[in-house]
């Protein structure tokens, strides 16, 4: 953990963590009450197919869109 929560990262955790948050929502594009659910499903993928997703979110939302049906997140 030590590593993770690096307090000099924190500024781009702080910066970077709502344009994210953002572009998420916007691919996912639901009701919040389904966001909790969604997140779960996410947790449960392995590392590199949530890393494709999340590089998708921020370069192209359509492909990010295909992915979460495809891994049957929404």
């Amino acid at each position: 953990y030590s590593l993770a929560d690096d307090y000099s990262h924190e500024i781009w955790h702080n910066t970077l963590s709502p344009v994210l948050y953002a572009d998420f929502l916007e691919s996912i594009n639901t009701e919040p009450e389904n966001i909790p659910s969604i997140i779960s499903k996410l947790s449960k993928l392995d590392y590199e197919n949530l890393k494709d997703i999340f590089i998708d979110v921020q370069e192209n939302k359509e492909q990010a869109k295909k992915k979460l049906k495809l891994y049957n997140i929404c």
